[in-house]
């Protein structure tokens, strides 16, 4: 059923009793909240993919992945930038009340630092389809709603490429290291 295996030894957080009951027989281990992972167990690697924005306490977070991040480990975080160009064209589009924090690239780092985790990088990227779907919704400039088809997709691309080199690109992965202890 799921090959992601074949890399390793696969564990997960999952609140869905749906998802949780998909992954039975599956080999993969999995608890229904954070508080049922045992303090014994450390992983190589922790991933989040957009979901930190939406927990209501991210200090809570982050001193979880602390406690169960092997020395040397890493976690990768996926989240929105509210550096984006998105959110300063357009304010309205950071997704209130679904997002209940909001993080720039120099968030993720200080909240790293603060439990011992060192930002190796944090990349910010951008996709066109935002910029469409926000003016289709009246939240940007009709220029921005013409990025129609492959090749307006990608003539887009390259301009947002510039933004996102700069860290205004509107999603953003970080990359942490837990020290090894001293």
């Amino acid at each position: 059923m799921l090959s992601c295996r074949r890399w390793g030894d696969v564990a997960g957080v999952e609140i869905s009793d749906a998802a949780r009951a998909l992954l039975s027989g599956s080999g993969v281990r999995y608890w229904p909240d954070l508080v049922s992972v045992p303090d014994s167990e450390l992983f190589g690697l922790i991933r989040m993919n957009w979901s930190l924005e939406h927990v209501h306490a991210p200090n809570a977070q982050f001193a979880f992945i602390a406690a169960h991040l092997s020395p040397g480990g890493r976690v990768v975080i996926a989240v929105p930038n509210y550096d984006g160009l998105i959110y300063r064209l357009a304010p309205d589009c950071v997704e209130l009340p679904i997002h209940l924090y909001h993080f720039r690239p120099k968030d993720l780092a200080a909240y790293g630092e603060r439990h011992g985790l060192h930002a190796i990088r944090i990349t910010t990227f951008s996709y066109p389809d935002m910029f469409r779907v926000a003016a289709e919704v009246g939240m940007l400039p009709d220029v921005f709603g013409g990025c129609s088809g492959i090749a307006a997709a990608r003539s887009m691309l390259r301009t947002l490429s510039y933004f996102d080199r700069a860290g205004w690109g509107n999603d953003m992965v970080a990359v942490l290291e837990k020290r090894p202890a001293a």
